[in-house]
């Protein structure tokens, strides 16, 4: 029996288990290694999507036993596999509707974005170069409000 058993630590990526810098912590990974060498899981928590993850930890596969957590709550998935394990998504007219309500909102704030991932598609309120990366993944295609 490991001194860590039925033990799960979960922890944030950004300034949590990364430096403010966004660089991998050294006594982070080692702390990781002595949790899991005794029994205990490791996974993180992200508004990330998760093709967006291994570019900052390269070594998720191997840092997180335990499936991660995704898109503010959104689905977990799991690295050692690369599947989703549960998927939670907004319907397309709901995701939608909350695209064009946020538009209307900050219609005159040209900083203001909004993405949502839902079943199918990825909604954004504007073309927005921060969501270049979204145009790519999964074979989705971006409806912008």
């Amino acid at each position: 029996m490991g001194k860590f058993d039925n033990v799960i630590i979960v922890s944030d990526i950004d300034g949590t288990f990364l430096d403010s810098r966004g660089k991998l912590v050294p006594r982070n990974l080692e702390a990781v290694r002595y949790l899991k060498k005794n029994g205990g899981h490791f996974t993180v928590a992200t508004g990330r999507e998760a093709f967006l993850i291994p570019p900052a930890i390269p070594e998720i596969a191997s840092i997180a036993n335990a499936p991660i957590i995704g898109c503010n709550g959104a689905y977990l998935y799991d690295f050692a596999t690369d599947t989703f394990v549960r998927e939670i998504f907004l319907d397309d007219e709901a995701a939608f509707e909350l695209v064009c309500g946020v538009e209307k909102e900050f219609s005159d704030d040209e900083k203001v974005g909004i993405r949502i991932s839902a079943d199918s598609v990825e909604y954004v309120n504007r073309d927005l170069k921060c969501f270049d990366c979204f145009k790519k993944f999964d074979g989705r295609h971006v409806v912008t409000s």
